[in-house]
């Protein structure tokens, strides 16, 4: 339980966030997906940091300035890694399935951890069923191609048939450049 937060990757961490927040907006780093999001979507905002649902908020053509004029990536790489046995920074070993030919390792984003559902043991056999009819509601094909096309549901694309392009996003107004991108990002991650 010793904390990894002296040594030399942590600190070249800090140093980078120091250094990008020179090019962000005054007070961003109080800035929630709240404050970025809407940025993001009226233009003001060119890069942002989130999950995948600032992808879907860009074709809301009810908020969104920038229909078509975004890009999606994973995030990027680093070609140094904590060695945690020295604490130390080494080189990063390449993963030749996610990576060009240079050396580089990426972590997946998923910093909410994503979406679970539970219901308590001791509950009701009733709460229980409604429960469980809910859950499998929820995650079944034909809701969740429905929410995760819209931003503010927080449901991204988990189901290999969301991640390719089709009528499900076409009908949400995504085009299809515009998926490839975004579509493709959530694939590499």
């Amino acid at each position: 339980m010793t904390p990894l937060v002296d040594n030399e990757a942590f600190r070249k961490a800090l140093d980078f966030l120091s250094e990008s927040t020179k090019y962000g907006p005054p007070n961003e780093l109080n800035m929630d997906v709240s404050d970025t999001r809407p940025l993001f979507v009226s233009g003001r905002c060119a890069l942002n940091l989130d999950w995948g649902d600032v992808g879907t908020l860009a074709i809301d053509p009810a908020t969104s300035k920038v229909i078509d004029k975004t890009g999606a990536s994973i995030m990027p790489g680093s070609k140094e890694v904590l060695n945690r046995d020295t604490v130390s920074s080494r080189p990063a070993l390449p993963i030749p399935a996610r990576t060009p030919s240079t050396a580089s390792t990426h972590a997946p984003y998923a910093a909410f951890g994503g979406w679970g559902g539970g219901v308590n043991a001791a509950a009701d056999a009733k709460v229980k069923d409604a429960a469980y009819a809910f859950f499998s509601y929820m995650t079944q094909p034909a809701q969740s191609n429905a929410d995760v096309t819209i931003g503010k549901t927080g449901f991204n694309p988990y189901r290999m048939s969301q991640l390719t392009y089709g009528d499900i996003w076409k009908n949400a107004g995504m085009s299809e450049t515009a998926a490839k991108s975004y579509l493709g990002a959530i694939r590499r991650a």
